[in-house]
Parts: structure tokens; sequence; C-alpha cells
């Protein structure tokens, strides 16, 4: 099985009480080219490819002062648009008062949405990414988890596969504050029960981890 993501044992900063947020409200969405300031900076790193093959995949990742771990996630996010695949990647941020918003610009993207403003934690961060999101596909990554390389392109391939499922799921090995693999007990159990998916089972086990999984729009 190849990883579709790296789940961190450590909880997203999104989860961090709202009111400990900054109350100023900052957004920045499709910063224009040539320009400068937050909204425009680009990773040296990063080379942005022009999406060939599939459908647009909407991420949504809620957080909230999470400059200690989000530059991973904003890498992992980018780098799956190299395989061809139009990501559009919604970051809503609670307010952070550190380097969050600094980190969000580095890696600007025409297809990169900013929005920092007080919310009620993460669950109202998701739902507020999702209802603006324009993807045929969804899903959502915290600020302190990663894609592993070619995660989307591999999952929007099995949807595009398969028509009539309404959403996929993958490996997800859990790695700890360095990158190395943790809890593989708790990652065999979740396996083991991946060729015996069925309706009832994904109701009654908690064994598909969400990081690594994509929904359609119209499920």
């Amino acid at each position: 099985l190849q990883p579709l993501c790296y789940p961190s044992r450590h909880w997203s900063p999104a989860g961090l009480s709202a009111r400990a947020c900054c109350r100023k409200r900052r957004e920045w969405s499709n910063p224009p080219e040539g320009s400068s300031g937050a909204g425009a900076a680009r990773s040296p790193s990063v080379v942005w490819k022009t999406p060939s093959i599939m459908k647009r995949i909407s991420v949504v990742t809620p957080c909230l002062n999470s400059e200690r771990y989000i530059e991973q996630t904003l890498r992992s996010v980018a780098m799956q648009r190299d395989d061809g695949v139009e990501v559009e990647h919604l970051v809503i941020d609670g307010g952070s008062a550190d380097g969050t918003a600094a980190l969000v610009a580095k890696y600007a993207h025409p297809h990169t949405h900013y929005i920092s403003s007080r919310d009620g934690g993460p669950a109202e961060a998701i739902n507020k990414g999702l209802c603006m999101a324009s993807g045929d596909y969804l899903c959502w990554l915290n600020s302190d988890d990663v894609y592993a390389p070619r995660a989307l392109v591999r999952a929007v391939e099995a949807l595009e596969a398969h028509p009539e499922k309404a959403f996929c799921f993958g490996h997800c090995p859990i790695i700890d504050a360095d990158g190395r693999e943790i809890r593989r007990l708790i990652t065999f159990f979740k396996e083991f029960w991946y060729p015996l998916s069925s309706r009832f089972v994904i109701r009654v086990l908690n064994y598909i981890s969400q990081p690594a999984m994509v929904f359609r729009r119209s499920a």
C-alpha cells in the first residue's frame, strides 16, 4: 500500500480555543502576478505547473497559531500540483497571532485562498472552507498533517475510475514531529479492515483515517 497522508500525533493548533484568537481579520485570494506584499510571495522551491488532466480538488486546512507545523502541510499540498491535479487550497485561520499568515503567503498560488478571522473552532473552520470550495472533489487536511507524494492524483484517479463511488481512502501512517512513523499497531488495525469495507463496517468501526479520505461534492 502506498500512503496518501501522514498525520501527526500532535493535534492541530486549530483545536485551540477561539478566545485566544486575534480579533483582526485578514483576507487575500488570487494574488496578481508581479505584485508585492504577503499575498504575492512565492516559494522558490516550488515549481507550479499548469494542470493538465483532471478535475479540481479542494483541500481545506483549518488552523490557529500553526507556525510550527503548517509549512510542511502547505508544501505537501503545493507539490500535488506537479502531478497535473488542479488543487484549490483553502486555509481557514481562526485569527493567528504568530507567523502563520506569512507562511501561507510564501506558498501562495492563484488557487490558494486564505481567510483569517475569529471562529468557533476547527469544525466551524472546516465547514466554512467546504462551503467556499469549488472543487469536484473535497477533503480537509489539518495544519500539522502532510500528504504523501502523488496522494491526490491517485485519489482522483480512483474516483474517476469508479464514478459510482462516493469517496475513497488510503494508507495513512502516523508520524511524530520529526516525521518518524509511530503507532504502527493502530495503523495495522485500521488496514486490517480495508478489504472488508462495507456500509455496515464503516458505520461501526473507526478505521478510516480522515486525512487520507477524499469525497465527491455530490456525496
